[in-house]
């Protein structure tokens, strides 16, 4: 890297550019930190579009994304007939292929990525950081999940030479980089504070981990994955029999299975398969068990203890946890906090609040302004207060103008930031002023400071 930085140099000073050229130098210095930096994502995936032409696509969707336009029958304004992600693009996760098993395969060539190319190049191009991007089953348990990522960790370590790695976790991902703390080197097994024997000299992730740094996550639930089991529990009252392992009769389940479908792993017969670490080939009851755990393990209950107060699910909890497949797991078990405290690792939050409902996020007006009147300010998904990890650990709650939008959690995957962010007039102020890919820079200066 320094010989990099020294041909840079001199490459400017032979353009007459020296200044300009130690200010680039003196900047990227500022964002590169010492170890490879590990971004792990949020749940689920999401299309660019269900369906073409559509003028709301049209209007919303960022226009690279678009492969094909045509003008409309009055030639006022052009179509697009199909979306599609650019082929520079196609590397960064969701991938079509999956790194650590050839034999599996998908197309999500039409769904935004986890992590914008804006951000990706910020820290590695601009910055200097080595960046890997864990691509983690859309639809699973926290668990399978972080097994997941500790793949990424492990080709991030063996591919750098470094002995510890800075995880990202932006939502879900945030849960996923602190259960990878937990998860054994070897073999990536969960050691739980229910464990009837606790292993003697094993070594554990938390040792190749130095921070986790966890963006908009739902530290302590997310109202959102709630609202989406109270929906889906009402469907109760049109079946005298109905439970919650029944996804033939389950009527949410069967309109939306088709958009969930896409982004599951295929092995080379055209069977659905967990992930490269769960390579048995997978039932429709399988599929629908692990999207049920992908639920319930965002809920406030089952990271806390305590649902909230509106939920008409809690009184079937030890029913639904079977369905899941997570019978007597609670995040409690799988991490305390004690062994947080002592695990060596560092950790931190950024949080992010909205203000004015943008109706074009696709949810509930409605919805959201009653989960702010009840639980407090959030930002679409979770609460404040679920976001920011201990008050010595958390750094920043991005906010921007009460007369703004404010910050929507999926300003912080980059997808759109002119859809889910503030307008430039309404941002946050100084060091937090700018893009989702000016905010990434930030947090990497700020652990440069803190000494990594």
């Amino acid at each position: 890297m320094v010989d990099k930085m020294n041909k840079r140099m001199l490459k400017c000073v032979v353009l007459g550019m020296t200044v300009f050229c130690s200010l680039a130098v003196q900047s990227m210095e500022q964002c590169r930190v010492n170890y490879p930096v590990v971004l792990t994502h949020h749940w689920g995936m999401k299309a660019l579009c269900q369906s073409a032409p559509d003028e709301a696509c049209d209007r919303l969707v960022p226009a690279k994304y678009c492969q094909q336009w045509q003008w409309d029958e009055e030639g006022q304004d052009q179509d697009c007939l199909s979306w599609r992600v650019p082929d520079n693009e196609l590397d960064l996760p969701p991938r079509n292929y999956n790194v650590f098993e050839p034999s599996l395969q998908r197309d999500v060539s039409g769904y935004y990525r986890y992590f914008s190319q804006d951000i990706v190049q910020r820290l590695s191009q601009d910055c200097g950081n080595h960046v890997f991007i864990a691509d983690n089953p859309a639809f699973s348990s926290s668990l399978v999940r972080a097994q997941s990522l500790r793949n990424t960790v492990l080709q991030a370590l063996d591919s750098t030479g470094a002995d510890k790695v800075i995880v990202i976790g932006m939502s879900q991902g945030s849960q996923d980089a602190r259960l990878l703390t937990q998860l054994t080197v070897d073999n990536g097994e969960l050691i739980t504070s229910d464990a009837a024997i606790k292993p003697a000299n094993v070594a554990m992730m938390a040792s190749k981990v130095a921070a986790v740094v966890s963006i908009v996550g739902e530290n302590k639930g997310s109202w959102s994955a709630s609202v989406f089991l109270n929906t889906m529990y009402v469907q109760r009252y049109a079946s005298r029999d109905w439970q919650w392992q029944d996804y033939k009769h389950n009527m949410i389940w069967q309109l939306g299975k088709h958009k969930l479908m896409p982004g599951l792993w295929q092995n080379e017969e055209y069977e659905y398969v967990l992930s490269e670490n769960q390579l048995k080939a997978q039932t429709e009851a399988d599929i629908f068990q692990q999207f049920l755990a992908s639920n319930l393990v965002l809920t406030k209950k089952y990271m806390t203890g305590e649902a909230y107060s509106w939920v008409n699910w809690e009184q079937s909890w030890d029913e639904l946890q079977r369905a899941a497949g997570l019978k007597d797991r609670n995040w409690l078990i799988e991490l305390p906090l004690l062994q947080e405290q002592m695990n060596s690792v560092a950790y931190y939050s950024y949080a992010a609040k909205v203000h004015g409902w943008n109706k074009d996020w696709g949810q509930s007006r409605f919805i959201a302004g009653l989960v702010e009147l009840l639980e407090g300010k959030h930002d679409g998904y979770a609460t404040v207060e679920s976001q920011s990890l201990q008050n010595e650990q958390h750094v920043k709650t991005m906010s921007g103008s009460r007369h703004g939008s404010g910050y929507h959690h999926m300003f912080f995957s980059g997808r759109n930031d002119q859809l889910y962010g503030p307008l430039a007039s309404e941002q946050e102020r100084g060091l937090y002023r700018g893009s989702s890919a000016d905010f990434y820079q930030q947090v990497m200066i700020n652990l440069v400071i803190a000494g990594f």
